[in-house]
């Protein structure tokens, strides 16, 4: 029993590490399993092809290394460049083995977009050694002065073969014991002042140079592009900071320039103004003005030998009470504008009202509207706002008249009268101007040159 155990103790320490020593060549044996196994994993691996040739290599790591050697295609320089994972390398492996790019070409990329299509997680070789590589771990970026790799001749390898034929003989002769290889360098001559190869050999090398040649070429062709568009990008800021006497004098001549209303006016101005129509609280107060409304009414009813067959033109209708008034006293066709979306009610009004026959009605900016008739015998609008001008409809009216009104045609209303009083009122000038100079103890003053630029309205 006490023999068993102590044999037990003394073997202990050779099969657990506490720390303790092991006996001599215990290591060793450990070393020896752990290189056995790797090597029996690499052998069980299938050679890993070059990303830029036929060439094969034992592992993944040789071949990498003579990509980088030979190529000078350098994956830690690409890996802190583009800031790659191993996702982003695998993806890259597959661009590579599918599009064949050249190893310039990859180095002079800033950006790792063309590699980033999900299609390129799939494998092009089965069980490629090069996907297995730890990219994480393994590589290093290399000094900082190398690191943005721009300064790579793109035809390093091409330019090899072709002026050093001597070194290129050498390479073939070493870089691998491949049967293609030592066919390849055993159909090399080489002499004094020529270099005789296979017409294979030779058209290959051929089509490497043209699709240099070609990348070139391209690389010309976006340099001038970028160019270009740099030139274009400077006269933009040119103008975008152009000197504040330049833009005073163009603003000043902007200023005094006389143009319609509705050109002047912006595209948000004319959608905010628009939008204001969509509410039908506006329409409410409109219509509930009964002496505006019976005017117009009594204006087209009670003229039914003006309006029988007439075609006409309703700038503005809104709820379409103009255009339902037009067809009621004889009219032949009624056409309504409007650029809100009230227009949507007006369409259900006229066909509750049962005159869809007669009336049909335009969503749209008249002067950027294609109406169905070219002429109008009579156009109507209600385009009166407080002090007369203030709804800024005028202007959309008077381009109707010139464009549409046909001959003898007629304007509804065709006359209107302004009447002017100066006054003074210091009461409501304090307490709209005055009010900012004390607002709960605080000064506002700036605020007081924007309330006199706009209209005070009382009705």
């Amino acid at each position: 029993m006490s023999g068993d155990s102590d044999s037990d103790d003394c073997d202990m320490p050779s099969l657990v590490s506490n720390g303790a020593a092991a006996p001599p060549g215990a290591q060793s044996v450990v070393d020896y399993d752990e290189d056995l196994g790797e090597e029996m994993y690499v052998d069980g691996l299938s050679p890993a092809l070059d990303l830029f040739s036929t060439k094969k290599f034992k592992t993944a790591e040789d071949c990498l290394e003579h990509c980088k050697e030979v190529h000078g295609l350098d994956l830690a320089v690409l890996k802190k460049r583009l800031s790659m994972d191993t996702f982003s390398y695998i993806r890259f492996v597959n661009y590579i083995r599918s599009e064949s790019p050249s190893p310039g070409f990859v180095m002079s990329l800033s950006s790792a977009a063309k590699w980033g299509d999900l299609k390129y997680m799939k494998p092009v070789i089965e069980d490629d050694p090069l996907l297995m590589f730890n990219f994480e771990e393994e590589l290093d970026p290399q000094d900082e002065d190398d690191e943005n790799g721009f300064e790579i001749d793109i035809s390093r390898e091409l330019n090899d073969e072709i002026a050093n034929p001597r070194n290129f003989h050498n390479q073939l002769s070493t870089a691998s014991t491949s049967s293609t290889d030592s066919s390849i360098t055993s159909n090399v001559t080489i002499g004094e002042d020529s270099v005789m190869m296979p017409l294979d050999k030779f058209n290959e090398l051929k089509k490497q140079f043209d699709a240099m040649a070609l990348e070139l070429r391209e690389k010309d062709n976006e340099l001038s592009t970028v160019y270009e568009d740099m030139t274009k990008m400077k006269g933009v800021a040119k103008t975008l900071f152009n000197t504040s006497g330049e833009a005073e004098a163009t603003s000043s001549k902007a200023k005094h320039k006389l143009v319609p209303v509705s050109e002047a006016r912006t595209v948000e101005e004319d959608h905010s103004y628009f939008q204001s129509y969509a509410h039908y609280s506006i329409h409410y107060e409109m219509l509930s003005d009964s002496v505006r409304t019976s005017s117009y009414r009594d204006a087209l009813v009670k003229n039914p030998d003006r309006l029988r067959d007439a075609l006409v033109l309703d700038i503005g209708c809104g709820t379409g009470i103009l255009s339902m008034f037009a067809a009621q006293a004889g009219a032949k066709a009624v056409v309504g504008v409007d650029c809100s979306d009230i227009i949507y009610q007006a369409m259900d009004i006229v066909r509750e009202n049962k005159m869809d026959d007669k009336v049909k009605l335009v969503k749209g900016r008249l002067e950027e509207t294609e109406l169905p008739y070219e002429k109008y015998d009579i156009i109507v609008s209600e385009w009166m706002g407080y002090f007369l001008l203030f709804e800024g409809m005028l202007d959309s009216v008077l381009a109707a008249r010139d464009k549409y009104l046909a001959p003898g045609g007629m304007v509804l209303p065709n006359r209107c009268t302004i009447e002017l009083c100066a006054i003074a009122d210091t009461e409501r000038y304090d307490s709209l101007v005055g009010f900012w100079s004390d607002v709960y103890g605080y000064k506002m003053s700036c605020m007081r040159s924007p309330i006199l630029e706009e209209a005070s309205v009382e009705v």
